[in-house]
């Protein structure tokens, strides 16, 4: 449903989505969904975890704790054969998490589209001037 409003399906993410925003933000878009992870993704949230960036690292423990996708996703790293691991279920949200090696095909979501959608929660602030000519019109 939200995929519709930016042009793109919400299951492939740019990295930029998961270093600016923690997973509780992002699994509201999934709700009865599917969400798709690269293990590249993955292999990029594990260095910006190292570099201290604090929602790589909520990212890395939902993955690893929450999901209990750790050890599957270590025995995934060191077989580069093309399987796909999950589905992993996430209660909250009913929401669905696969993990697959190399790279998504197709345009991913960004931060900037994530931020747009975000944006829309937050209803536009009327114009004043427009606000008072409209306040002075005799009905």
């Amino acid at each position: 449903m939200f995929g519709q409003l930016l042009g793109k399906p919400l299951w492939n993410y740019d990295i930029s989505v998961f270093e600016h925003f923690t997973p509780e933000t992002i699994l509201e878009y999934h709700h009865h969904s599917d969400l798709d992870i690269s293990l590249d993704t993955y292999r990029q949230l594990q260095q910006l975890c190292a570099e201290g960036n604090e929602n790589a690292g909520l990212w890395i423990h939902f993955f690893t704790e929450v999901l209990g996708a750790g050890d599957d996703l270590a025995g995934l790293e060191d077989n580069q054969a093309p399987t796909r691991l999950g589905p992993y279920y996430y209660p909250a949200t009913n929401t669905v998490i696969y993990f697959q090696p190399g790279t998504l095909s197709g345009e991913p979501a960004t931060d900037a589209d994530i931020r747009y959608l975000l944006s829309l929660a937050e209803p536009p602030i009327p114009n004043e001037k427009i606000v008072r000519y409209h306040q002075n019109l005799k009905r």
